[in-house]
């Protein structure tokens, strides 16, 4: 389920959200992927400006947007919530994917059978 919060700018309230279609926009504009790396501040006030304009009638342009956010700093805590609660979110589903992907690993390599219990492993004497 995709997080939402509203924002404040000019006295009209806009929804902010971090689905796929600010994702893709994000990546038309700036021409790199949205998930990678750390970002510059244009890059992130990008995400930001995308965050909006997808999920409202937003007239505004990228420059527009910077301003009207230099007049009401205090909504920037609402972005950055949301871009940490979206990489939290997606740290949690690579956990569970690699843990998946470990124990699948891990059953092919030793060669275990799911309905079957698992033999010890007999420890071999090593002479001297």
């Amino acid at each position: 389920m995709v997080k939402t919060l509203t924002i404040e700018l000019e006295g009209k309230s806009y929804i902010i959200k971090m689905n796929n279609e600010c994702l893709i926009e994000y990546e038309s504009i700036a021409n790199k992927g949205a998930i990678s790396g750390e970002k510059s501040m244009t890059e992130l006030f990008m995400l930001y400006y995308c965050m909006v304009k997808v999920n409202n009638i937003f007239n505004y342009t990228f420059k527009e947007f910077v301003k009207l956010i230099d007049k009401n700093v205090d909504e920037v805590d609402e972005f950055n919530s949301m871009v940490e609660s979206y990489n939290n979110d997606k740290t949690n589903e690579v956990k569970k994917i690699l843990k998946v992907k470990a124990l699948d690993v891990f059953t092919k390599y030793f060669e275990i059978e799911e309905d079957k219990p698992v033999e010890p492993v007999k420890k071999k004497k090593v002479s001297n």
